[in-house]
């Protein structure tokens, strides 16, 4: 589902959001180095209150189900396959 309407719907949220390419790729870099906990803890995971806040219940719908380095590689993936 991540590559299909979740990834859709996602991406016009961020575009809708103004969140850029790059921004999402230095997550996907976060989230590889730390996982979603690791990406998480991070102040201001993009510029913006409510970009934030996306991007943070991004974050947390990912982690919901505890510790999965799969799926933190495949989530990874996306906001870096916009860049």
């Amino acid at each position: 589902m991540l590559f299909g309407e979740a990834a859709i719907a996602a991406s016009y949220q961020a575009e809708a959001l103004h969140i850029g390419p790059e921004p999402l790729g230095v997550l996907a870099q976060y989230v590889r180095a730390g996982g979603f906990a690791g990406a998480l803890d991070l102040p201001e995971p993009v510029i913006g209150r409510e970009a934030g806040e996306l991007v943070r219940d991004w974050l947390r719908a990912g982690a919901a189900g505890g510790a999965d380095l799969g799926r933190e590689v495949l989530f990874a993936r996306w906001p870096r396959s916009r860049c």
